[in-house]
């Protein structure tokens, strides 16, 4: 394993590269053997992309306008930071949940790089932005799936766990953040938590590492107090945790308890 080091990006991106190499992985057209995450700065929102060993991605969220209003962030954002990279393709798409501020900007990605498959956990029928999502994913072919918890996922040799949600025992009439879907991705010594927007009521259902990992934990709810509470961080202690807001947003994201429980754990 190698040290986790932070490289600049430009346009507000923050890269990470993880200390976990795939066994046998080559370096190809499109991966170099490593496991690599990429924040984009889409601001009140969440954009992450995995990049898997032998080049295959996972797009996690796209941002969007809090209230499904404004500017289209995959257009404006996500698209070019993709095209900038060489991705003129995508393999996966997830979207937590149907929040705009999370799937708002997914449609026009689905569009144009055309992911075989579309990752959701709990539907909501009727709910605008997911409404515009299953009409795009229909539009180019691609495969709608839900996944729910201790579905296990094997890409490029990195093993891929659905944390959260479970299967629902009700309909939903509305979006929740506490049914974002959770997932980690492990390789080697180095797990990825993507926590989407769920919070602590739904946290202690979920798996913890039972031996040591360099973890990299994505806040959840955006550094809201309403998540990451204190038993996960300890049960994590991430060495890197990364918050997705807006500057100067008016909900005080991050919250300043938050910030401070991660610091005291060491991250």
């Amino acid at each position: 394993s190698r040290p986790l080091r932070r490289r600049a990006g430009a346009g507000g991106v923050a890269r990470w590269a993880g200390g976990a190499r795939a066994p046998g992985a080559r370096c190809g057209v499109r991966g170099d053997g490593a496991l690599h995450l990429t924040m984009w700065d889409v601001g009140q929102g969440d954009a992450l992309l995995v990049t898997f060993p032998r080049g295959q991605t996972l797009l996690i969220d796209a941002g969007g306008s809090p209230g499904d209003r404004g500017a289209d962030t995959g257009e404006r954002i996500v698209g070019p930071a993709r095209r900038a990279r060489g991705l003129v393709s995508g393999d996966r798409l997830r979207g937590t949940h149907g929040d705009a501020d999370h799937i708002g900007g997914a449609a026009t990605l689905v569009h144009e790089f055309r992911p075989r498959e579309l990752w959701y956990g709990i539907p909501v029928d009727g709910h605008p932005a997911e409404r515009r999502l299953r009409a795009a994913a229909g539009a180019i072919g691609a495969a709608f799936r839900t996944v729910q918890r201790v579905d296990v996922i094997e890409i490029d040799g990195v093993r891929v766990t659905v944390q959260h949600p479970r299967p629902p025992d009700w309909d939903r009439r509305r979006v929740r953040n506490d049914d974002s879907v959770v997932l980690t991705a492990s390789l080697g010594g180095v797990e990825l938590w993507l926590t989407g927007d769920a919070g602590v009521e739904v946290e202690p259902e979920w798996i913890l590492p039972d031996s040591p990992r360099t973890v990299v934990l994505k806040v959840g709810h955006h550094g809201s107090r309403t998540s990451t509470g204190g038993p996960l961080v300890e049960g994590l202690r991430p060495r890197l945790s990364l918050i997705s807001a807006g500057r100067g947003n008016a909900i005080g994201h991050p919250a300043p308890e938050v910030v401070a429980r991660l610091e005291s754990a060491g991250s």
